[in-house]
């Protein structure tokens, strides 16, 4: 799938709306459509990444920091309170 075509980049770029939750340089945290528990985000990297086999060394601090939650460190009380807010 292409920058062009996919979804996320789509919903980034404000051509679909989204719920966004927070925003940073590196990605975006919108609240899911499709939810499947009271509080279902999806945190996605601002930078197109067809897959997870096409991620590159350059990629990993975006990955530690967006895995790493909760576990890594406490969730930002900013991005913790915006996704528990109704």
């Amino acid at each position: 799938m292409s920058e062009v075509s996919c979804l996320f980049c789509r919903i980034i770029n404000g051509e679909i709306p989204g719920d966004f939750v927070h925003q940073d340089e590196r990605s975006v945290v919108i609240r899911d459509i499709n939810a499947q528990a009271p509080t279902h985000l999806l945190v996605i990297p601002r930078e197109h990444i067809e897959s997870l086999d096409d991620a590159s060394q350059k990629d990993e601090p975006y990955w530690v920091t967006c895995c790493g939650w909760p576990r890594a460190w406490p969730m930002p009380p900013a991005l913790l309170k915006a996704a528990t807010a109704q």
